[in-house]
């Protein structure tokens, strides 16, 4: 109706904060190359908790597609539309 065109939800006019896109590739060799200071320990497991929906799933694709250097799909998300509260995901096992 208007002349004013309008964006889609969640569209910010500007950045919610700065991030140096350099360091990535820093970070990324820091953690390829961390040795644990225990030679008793073999295993790191890290827990991710939080709300369904938060985006658990989401995040450990991200990291796994960063390090595998393409998009991977471990752990799947539940996508479905049925509104459901209950989890998806029950474990991802990566070794």
């Amino acid at each position: 109706m208007g002349a004013r065109k309008s964006k889609p939800a969640g569209v910010l006019d500007e950045a919610w904060r700065i991030f140096d896109w350099g360091q990535k590739e820093v970070l990324k060799d820091r953690l390829e190359k961390f040795t644990l200071s225990n030679p008793d320990v073999t295993k790191i497991k890290i827990l991710v908790a939080g709300q369904i929906g938060a985006g658990k799933s989401s995040f450990i694709n991200s990291v796994l597609s960063v390090f595998q250097g393409e998009i991977v799909n471990e752990a799947l998300a539940d996508t479905s539309s049925s509104g459901a509260c209950r989890s998806f995901t029950k474990i991802v096992s990566i070794i």
